[in-house]
């Protein structure tokens, strides 16, 4: 399984570079806009499905009622680990959203790539070795996901909802609040050496992505808000 997922990264890595190369925008092209709809509107579902059903099966468990950081309540249900496995191999469709990029002559942030390549390795390991804090990733990232997405279906109508920074204010918070919660796991949560090295790696991801997505912020509001001034 892992030697198949790093083929896949590496075809990820490799397309990426393929498109930048070429000269190609589809931005203007109606069928190309409206498969790029039909994307955006498959992700938004898909999400609010998964943050649905992951809500739906915390209620069943009595998630809240039990929780400490020592128990494993979640990832060894199997309807949980169910959809952990779908929300794991949506994380290889989602390079479509760098793919599109390319197609519309933009360039891919190094933030993106290293989003994507961080999500796909890191929900693998959570799925294989059912790392109990990836309720985290799950619930958060899919509750994310959908706002993200219903923004970028109405973009592609040419309706831009007023809400890209708060979109990127709660992409930051997910990662604050989601690198804390995991730091307790690895505190209290009596794990196998095997999935707390795992964990540590999921918090190193999302040091990577706190950087990231604040410089990211910094520079495309500040500019904006300088251009105002």
């Amino acid at each position: 399984m892992i030697i198949k997922m790093i083929k896949q990264l590496l075809g990820y890595i490799g397309i990426n570079y393929i498109l930048s190369k070429t000269n190609i925008n589809l931005s203007k092209n109606l069928y190309f806009n409206f498969l790029v709809f039909l994307h955006n509107v498959l992700l938004t579902v898909f999400s609010g499905y998964i943050f649905y059903r992951s809500c739906v099966i915390m209620d069943e468990s009595k998630f809240l009622e039990k929780f400490n950081f020592a128990s494993n309540l979640l990832m060894k249900r199997n309807d949980y680990h169910y959809i952990t496995y779908l929300f794991y191999i949506s994380k290889y469709y989602e390079f479509v959203d760098t793919w599109i990029l390319y197609l519309k002559n933009k360039k891919a942030r190094f933030l993106q790539i290293y989003h994507h390549i961080g999500a796909v390795i890191n929900m693998r390991n959570i799925y294989v070795y059912r790392v109990e804090a990836g309720w985290i990733f799950v619930t958060f990232n899919s509750f994310v996901h959908t706002i993200m997405y219903i923004y970028y279906t109405f973009s592609t109508l040419k309706i831009y909802l007023p809400i890209k920074r708060l979109i990127t204010t709660i992409q930051i918070l997910q990662f604050v609040f989601g690198l804390g919660l995991s730091s307790l796991y690895l505190l209290y949560n009596n794990t196998s050496k095997q999935n707390y090295h795992l964990q540590m790696f999921v918090n190193l991801y999302l040091c990577g992505l706190i950087v990231l997505f604040l410089d990211f912020a910094n520079k495309t509001y500040r500019k904006k808000l300088n251009k105002k001034l």
